[in-house]
């Protein structure tokens, strides 16, 4: 005699009751808003902690680097290549003053006159 189908009457109204507190923010905007503000707000909150985070990590990194680079640019002049650049600074200097040497030999002196 009893349907299948049928719920039980106090089974129906805790459903419906239910159903009325899910819909209770969409009934009310104003509380949605509020809602979706501070999620909104929370979440943006979430994403400048994880940016700062980064940033830690990545200024780590970076004095990290920094200090290698410096460390190999103190020790740079113990490279061979450093020594070969200052011999060879050394020698072109040194044939500068050779040239200049050479080239005072070869000007005419002259009384009364400037040097040709």
């Amino acid at each position: 005699m009893t349907d299948p189908q049928q719920k039980d009457p106090l089974a129906a109204l805790e459903e419906l009751l239910q159903d009325s507190k899910g819909s209770g923010d969409a009934a009310n905007p104003q509380v949605a808003e509020e809602k979706q503000a501070q999620e909104e707000k929370e979440a943006e909150k979430k994403e400048k902690q994880e940016i700062a985070e980064m940033e830690k990590v990545q200024q780590g990194k970076d004095a990290k680097d920094l200090r290698s680079q410096i460390d190999s640019l103190t020790n740079i002049s113990d490279t061979p290549q450093e020594q070969a650049r200052l011999e060879q600074i050394e020698k072109s200097k040194q044939v500068e003053k050779k040239q200049d040497s050479d080239q005072a030999e070869y000007q005419i002196r002259q009384l009364d006159h400037t040097k040709v």
